[in-house]
């Protein structure tokens, strides 16, 4: 393929982001306050902010597992996007009486859940090919990576969507506030299932899987001291277990049943709940200290500048601190950021949260990044979109956890006492995985192994 065709088809995965993400831009971060003009309590925001988290955690694994299965990725995801744009914009007609409108956001997810990791794994693929066939690494000079892609994502939603639709709900007449954020979120979301139609999902085979054999041939690594367990240590990659004829679910458990990566997964599951919490009830709480839409706008547009530069240089910020050190990161940044939430009456205007929203960056710029490459590192051959839905599921249990709590505390402790506790929260986690990663260093535990490989690397593991 010519450098040109590449390049091209690269520039369909930017497209579709860029779109898809223009389009959940418009509606997303507002939503909330959509809910609560409509009648619904702080905990019944925090109920429905849940139920696309609960819905995703048990379905997203399932449509992905179908798309494998049939191998009608395009078909799914294609179908899902339209569902998803037609349930919420219905939504700003119907009848908003609880619980009537809690059933009508459940059906609503329940085609939309898979919509974000099928883009996500394809673009993987994507990249992982483009890559494959130059003969170069992701960060390598001239390498592609999933974070160029994804940055395009949040060019749109911080850069140019959020911010105008902040404006538009601020000074715009009560009918423009009414429906901008629906007509927005689906005109942008109908063109993006238009380009998922060209997105390729199809698994990417290296020069050496000819090389690679099934689960029962797999090498196994010297055993070592973790965490006081004596484990086997021992990680597939995208060409191994593809001889297999056990089920998905079953080839899917060989793999996170592996303590280390069961320890991850949990991390992602801690990362997930913050970011709804974040997402959910930071524009609550800036409405309760007096913000406008036009103050939510701009902080968007903070969170997505540093965003963008660090899906930008992921690569090789992952490559300067491991895996490991990248994740440990992300709850450090968390519990500074939402320390400062709990001090922004202190400040006594709501403008000032914008400085901190630039980690964000970090919070998910990294961490979604960093994780994404580690789950397709991790993904049984031909089942990237199965471990991809299994890695959503994960992180929308988390995001259940944390609206269904979150709700509970804001409505009992403040918008201020919510960001406290789920901050000091996130200090003992990074403390955790900070002690974790250095006993880990210090005994030089046993690395994962790709088994392709035809030699043993050493990475750093929890």
């Amino acid at each position: 393929m010519s450098p040109r065709v590449a390049t091209s088809t690269l520039s369909w995965c930017k497209a579709y982001y860029f779109c898809n993400s223009f389009g959940l831009a418009c509606l997303l971060p507002f939503l909330p306050l959509f809910y609560a003009s409509w009648g619904l309590s702080k905990s019944r925001v925090g109920w429905m902010g849940a139920t696309r988290h609960c819905v995703g955690a048990v379905l997203t694994p399932c449509w992905n597992a179908l798309a494998d299965a049939t191998k009608a990725h395009n078909a799914v995801h294609f179908a899902c996007i339209v569902a998803q744009a037609l349930a919420y914009f219905a939504l700003a007609r119907a009848n908003h009486a609880w619980p009537g409108i809690w059933w009508r956001v459940v059906l609503a997810e329940s085609a939309a859940c898979c919509v974000g990791s099928l883009g996500d794994n394809a673009t993987c693929l994507m990249v992982k090919r483009w890559n494959l066939e130059r003969g170069v690494g992701e960060d390598d000079a001239g390498g592609a990576s999933y974070g160029k892609q994804r940055l395009w994502g949040a060019v749109s939603w911080g850069l140019v969507a959020a911010p105008t639709m902040g404006v538009i709900m601020s000074v715009g007449g009560p009918r423009a506030r009414a429906r901008a954020p629906f007509s927005g979120w689906l005109i942008f979301l109908l063109v993006s299932a238009m380009i998922s139609t060209r997105l390729r999902h199809d698994p990417v085979v290296s020069e050496n899987a000819d090389a690679a054999k099934n689960e029962h041939e797999m090498g196994e690594v010297a055993a070592d001291e973790v965490v006081g367990t004596k484990m086997s240590r021992r990680i597939a990659s995208a060409n191994d277990l593809h001889a297999s004829q056990d089920s998905i679910a079953v080839r899917l458990w060989r793999v996170v049943r592996d303590p280390a990566v069961a320890l991850r997964f949990f991390l992602f599951l801690m990362s997930g709940a913050s970011m709804t919490i974040t997402d959910l009830y930071l524009f609550l709480w800036l409405e309760d200290l007096g913000g406008t839409p036009a103050t939510m706008g701009a902080a968007l547009f903070c969170t997505c500048v540093c965003e963008v530069a660090v899906f930008y240089n992921g690569a090789k910020i992952k490559k300067a601190l491991t895996l490991d050190w990248c994740l440990a990161l992300v709850p450090f940044c968390y519990f500074i950021r939402q320390f400062y939430y709990w001090l922004l009456p202190a400040f006594g205007n709501p403008w000032a949260v914008l400085p901190v929203q630039f980690l964000h960056g970090v919070t998910f710029g990294l961490y979604w990044s960093t994780a994404n490459d580690f789950i397709q590192d991790i993904s049984p051959f031909g089942l990237s979109a199965s471990m991809t839905g299994l890695f959503s599921a994960v992180n929308s249990a988390g995001g259940f956890s944390g609206a269904v709590l979150g709700g509970m505390a804001y409505d009992a402790f403040g918008g201020g006492g919510l960001f406290l506790g789920v901050g000091l929260i996130n200090l003992c986690l990074g403390v955790f995985f900070t002690a974790l990663k250095l006993r880990s260093d210090r005994a030089n535990a046993v690395a994962y192994v790709l088994l392709e490989s035809e030699s043993t690397e050493e990475a750093n593991a929890l």
